[in-house]
Protein backbone atom coordinates (compact mmCIF):
# COMPACT_ATOMS: atom_id res chain seq x y z
CA UNK A 1 0.00 0.00 0.00
CA UNK A 2 0.94 3.57 -0.21
CA UNK A 3 3.01 4.46 2.83
CA UNK A 4 3.81 7.90 4.23
CA UNK A 5 6.87 8.40 2.02
CA UNK A 6 4.94 7.57 -1.13
CA UNK A 7 2.15 9.92 -0.06
CA UNK A 8 4.65 12.72 0.40
CA UNK A 9 6.19 11.98 -3.00
CA UNK A 10 2.76 12.04 -4.65
CA UNK A 11 1.94 15.37 -3.01
CA UNK A 12 5.28 16.94 -3.94
CA UNK A 13 4.93 15.60 -7.46
CA UNK A 14 1.45 17.07 -7.85
CA UNK A 15 2.60 20.46 -6.52
CA UNK A 16 5.61 20.39 -8.84
CA UNK A 17 3.39 19.61 -11.85
CA UNK A 18 0.97 22.40 -10.96
CA UNK A 19 3.86 24.86 -10.52
CA UNK A 20 5.31 23.81 -13.85
CA UNK A 21 1.94 24.21 -15.57
CA UNK A 22 1.48 27.63 -13.98
CA UNK A 23 4.92 28.83 -15.02
CA UNK A 24 4.32 27.60 -18.56
CA UNK A 25 0.94 29.34 -18.60
CA UNK A 26 2.37 32.60 -17.23
CA UNK A 27 5.32 32.46 -19.59
CA UNK A 28 3.08 32.12 -22.62
CA UNK A 29 0.65 34.88 -21.63
CA UNK A 30 2.96 37.61 -20.29
CA UNK A 31 6.32 39.07 -20.96
CA UNK A 32 8.88 37.99 -18.41
CA UNK A 33 9.00 41.25 -16.48
CA UNK A 34 5.26 41.85 -16.10
CA UNK A 35 3.56 39.21 -13.95
CA UNK A 36 0.12 40.25 -12.79
CA UNK A 37 -1.71 39.39 -9.58
CA UNK A 38 -4.13 37.19 -11.55
CA UNK A 39 -1.25 34.94 -12.54
CA UNK A 40 -0.23 34.50 -8.90
CA UNK A 41 -3.84 33.67 -8.07
CA UNK A 42 -3.80 31.08 -10.85
CA UNK A 43 -0.57 29.66 -9.44
CA UNK A 44 -1.96 29.41 -5.91
CA UNK A 45 -5.27 27.95 -7.03
CA UNK A 46 -3.55 25.33 -9.19
CA UNK A 47 -1.25 24.33 -6.30
CA UNK A 48 -4.15 24.03 -3.87
CA UNK A 49 -6.22 22.09 -6.40
CA UNK A 50 -3.31 19.76 -7.11
CA UNK A 51 -2.69 19.10 -3.41
CA UNK A 52 -6.42 18.52 -2.85
CA UNK A 53 -6.51 15.96 -5.65
CA UNK A 54 -3.42 14.24 -4.19
CA UNK A 55 -4.97 14.06 -0.71
CA UNK A 56 -8.32 12.82 -2.02
CA UNK A 57 -6.57 10.15 -4.07
CA UNK A 58 -4.86 8.88 -0.91
CA UNK A 59 -8.02 8.71 1.25
CA UNK A 60 -8.70 5.02 0.54
CA UNK A 61 -5.29 4.22 1.99
CA UNK A 62 -5.92 5.86 5.33
CA UNK A 63 -7.18 2.64 6.90
CA UNK A 64 -4.96 0.38 4.84
CA UNK A 65 -1.84 1.18 6.84
CA UNK A 66 0.65 -1.31 8.13
CA UNK A 67 -1.05 -3.84 10.38
CA UNK A 68 -4.43 -2.10 10.28
CA UNK A 69 -6.26 -4.57 8.11
CA UNK A 70 -6.98 -8.13 9.05
CA UNK A 71 -8.10 -9.44 5.69
CA UNK A 72 -9.53 -8.35 2.37
CA UNK A 73 -12.26 -10.20 0.59
CA UNK A 74 -14.33 -9.90 -2.54
CA UNK A 75 -18.01 -10.71 -2.73
CA UNK A 76 -20.28 -10.12 -5.73
CA UNK A 77 -17.62 -7.96 -7.43
CA UNK A 78 -17.23 -5.67 -4.40
CA UNK A 79 -13.98 -5.68 -2.43
CA UNK A 80 -14.03 -5.13 1.33
CA UNK A 81 -11.26 -4.45 3.81
CA UNK A 82 -11.85 -5.82 7.31
CA UNK A 83 -9.84 -4.33 10.17
CA UNK A 84 -8.82 -6.03 13.40
CA UNK A 85 -11.55 -3.97 15.06
CA UNK A 86 -14.11 -5.81 12.87
CA UNK A 87 -14.89 -2.78 10.73
CA UNK A 88 -15.59 -3.39 7.05
CA UNK A 89 -14.83 -0.84 4.37
CA UNK A 90 -15.79 -1.22 0.71
CA UNK A 91 -12.98 -0.10 -1.58
CA UNK A 92 -12.88 0.83 -5.24
CA UNK A 93 -10.09 -1.59 -6.06
CA UNK A 94 -10.13 -5.15 -7.24
CA UNK A 95 -8.61 -7.83 -5.05
CA UNK A 96 -5.94 -8.32 -7.71
CA UNK A 97 -4.86 -4.67 -7.71
CA UNK A 98 -4.75 -4.58 -3.90
CA UNK A 99 -2.63 -7.73 -3.85
CA UNK A 100 0.03 -5.94 -5.86
CA UNK A 101 0.08 -3.06 -3.35
CA UNK A 102 0.36 -5.12 -0.17
CA UNK A 103 3.64 -6.28 1.32
CA UNK A 104 4.09 -10.01 0.61
CA UNK A 105 5.67 -10.63 4.02
CA UNK A 106 2.45 -9.54 5.74
CA UNK A 107 -0.28 -10.58 3.30
CA UNK A 108 -1.03 -13.75 1.37
CA UNK A 109 -3.58 -14.27 -1.39
CA UNK A 110 -5.43 -17.31 -0.07
CA UNK A 111 -7.69 -17.68 -3.11
CA UNK A 112 -9.56 -15.47 -5.58
CA UNK A 113 -11.79 -14.16 -2.78
CA UNK A 114 -9.40 -13.61 0.16
CA UNK A 115 -6.14 -11.92 1.05
CA UNK A 116 -5.17 -12.44 4.69
CA UNK A 117 -2.77 -10.67 7.03
CA UNK A 118 -0.38 -13.08 8.73
CA UNK A 119 -1.29 -11.59 12.12
CA UNK A 120 -4.95 -12.48 11.55
CA UNK A 121 -4.35 -16.22 11.25
CA UNK A 122 -5.38 -17.96 14.46
CA UNK A 123 -5.12 -21.60 13.35
CA UNK A 124 -4.49 -23.63 10.23
CA UNK A 125 -6.32 -26.94 9.83
CA UNK A 126 -5.70 -29.70 7.31
CA UNK A 127 -8.61 -30.00 4.91
CA UNK A 128 -9.57 -32.39 2.13
CA UNK A 129 -7.17 -33.28 -0.72
CA UNK A 130 -4.19 -31.27 0.53
CA UNK A 131 -6.17 -28.09 1.11
CA UNK A 132 -5.98 -25.99 4.27
CA UNK A 133 -8.74 -24.30 6.25
CA UNK A 134 -7.93 -21.08 8.11
CA UNK A 135 -9.33 -19.80 11.36
CA UNK A 136 -8.85 -16.05 11.53
CA UNK A 137 -9.46 -13.35 14.10
CA UNK A 138 -11.86 -11.65 13.78
CA UNK A 139 -13.81 -14.52 12.33
CA UNK A 140 -15.58 -14.45 8.99
CA UNK A 141 -18.88 -16.05 8.01
CA UNK A 142 -17.41 -17.95 5.05
CA UNK A 143 -14.81 -20.70 5.32
CA UNK A 144 -11.40 -19.55 4.19
CA UNK A 145 -9.84 -22.38 2.23
CA UNK A 146 -6.32 -22.45 0.82
CA UNK A 147 -6.32 -24.55 -2.34
CA UNK A 148 -3.91 -27.42 -2.88
CA UNK A 149 -1.81 -25.37 -5.34
CA UNK A 150 -1.51 -22.37 -3.00
CA UNK A 151 -0.96 -24.53 0.11
CA UNK A 152 2.56 -25.41 -1.04
CA UNK A 153 3.51 -21.70 -1.03
CA UNK A 154 1.40 -20.86 2.02
CA UNK A 155 3.18 -23.25 4.41
CA UNK A 156 6.68 -21.76 3.93
CA UNK A 157 5.16 -18.26 4.11
CA UNK A 158 3.66 -19.07 7.52
CA UNK A 159 6.86 -20.74 8.80
CA UNK A 160 9.23 -17.86 8.11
Amino acid sequence: MIDDKAGIIITINSVFVSLLMSVLYMGSTTNRTNIEVDHFKFLIVSCVLSMTIAVISMLPYHYMGKGANCFIYSMQSITFVVTFKKREYPVNFSLESLKDQLHPDNFFEINRQFIVNIDAIKRVHSYFNGKLKLEIKPSHAEDIIVGKEKASAFKPWMDR
